[in-house]
């Protein structure tokens, strides 16, 4: 067998090569070994909860300086309330939910005895309406016009059908109007067949709706001046937006009871990982970024990040939004 020598410069820069491709390997395996894995329990897959906690995580995990120090791995959730179950129980860092299920316990018709005082939040994220609809030319114009009608609030123990009785009991006439519940997907039919008055809406735009614009002309329920500041006085945390022209056929503005869907963690993450992802994410690329992902992130503000607080903040959530001008509102549970 022929030999192949090698000569004693060639060894010494093969030598050198190893040398460095192994340094590397264990720098870079001690530098994944290094990332922070931050867990984020979303919601159903294409949602919007999924979808803006997904579009959060690209920009840190990829465009971010801080992409090299923490890791945000997004999981799909069976929803809001599973979300808060496993902050309260510290399974993961990081989840959205909605904010009325903060009140919950508060309301004995629905015996909730869970509290969820491990929980904190870091800032709302968008909030959708949901006004009461009834059919063109019913008369029925706001809340009190309600009184003596036979209305239909979806399915009990909804989050919309929650916060509404709230409402309807904070303007004084949840005892004068017939209540009753239908499955979403037939409350469109008792309005159109004159079962009803009224009927809640599910968040808007909903697919029910869009059915029964179809064939009858509908009108939304709104609240009036009166009751609006009557529910922002009793119930400051429930948010209320104005539902815009267009949707489902109907011509005219409202401003309607609404859900709002908050960005939140637990008490025992750390300062220094909460405030690191919010300066990393809360920025003008940041936000732009995200919104190229989800319209989620288009539509947020800086002025609405706080509005209808359900719970405490973050400490360091707080000192962000100090340090930001905002105004850290009261929690009212």
């Amino acid at each position: 067998m022929k030999r192949i020598w090698i000569s004693r410069g060639a060894s010494k820069i093969f030598l050198t090569i190893i040398i460095f491709l192994v340094v590397n390997i264990l720098i870079t395996s001690t530098a994944i070994a290094s990332i922070k894995d931050l867990t984020w329990s979303s919601g159903g897959f294409g949602g919007k909860p999924y979808m803006y906690s997904a579009a959060v995580a690209t920009y840190i995990n990829r465009e971010s300086d801080i992409g090299e120090k923490y890791r945000l791995s997004i999981q799909v959730a069976h929803g809001t309330i599973d979300n808060v179950r496993r902050l309260q129980r510290q399974e993961i860092d990081f989840g959205c939910t909605d904010s009325h299920i903060y009140f919950w316990h508060t309301i004995p018709e629905i015996e909730w005895d869970e509290v969820y005082d491990n929980v904190r939040m870091i800032c709302r994220v968008y909030s959708g309406g949901f006004p009461f609809v009834t059919l063109e030319g019913s008369g029925i114009e706001t809340y009190k016009d309600l009184v003596g009608k036979t209305i239909s609030l979806g399915p009990a123990g909804t989050g919309n059908h929650i916060v509404a009785s709230m409402a309807l009991d904070a303007l004084g006439i949840a005892d004068k109007i017939k209540k009753l519940h239908h499955p979403w997907g037939e409350i469109g039919d008792a309005l159109a067949d004159g079962h009803v008055d009224a009927v809640l809406s599910s968040t808007l735009p909903t697919g029910y709706l869009e059915e029964l614009s179809a064939r009858r002309k509908i009108t939304w329920v709104g609240l009036s001046p009166e009751e609006e500041s009557i529910i922002k006085k009793k119930l400051p945390y429930i948010p209320i937006q104005t539902i815009k022209p267009g949707m489902h056929g109907v011509q005219k503005s409202v401003r309607a009871l609404g859900i709002s869907n908050w960005w939140v963690t637990h008490k025992d993450v750390s300062d220094e990982v909460v405030d690191t992802i919010m300066r990393a994410f809360f920025t003008e690329e940041g936000i732009k970024q995200a919104g190229n992902v989800t319209d989620i992130w288009q539509q947020w503000t800086y002025e609405d990040a706080l509005v209808g607080l359900p719970g405490p903040l973050h400490p360091a959530a707080e000192a962000f939004w100090k340090e930001k001008g905002l105004k850290i509102p009261e929690v009212n549970q």
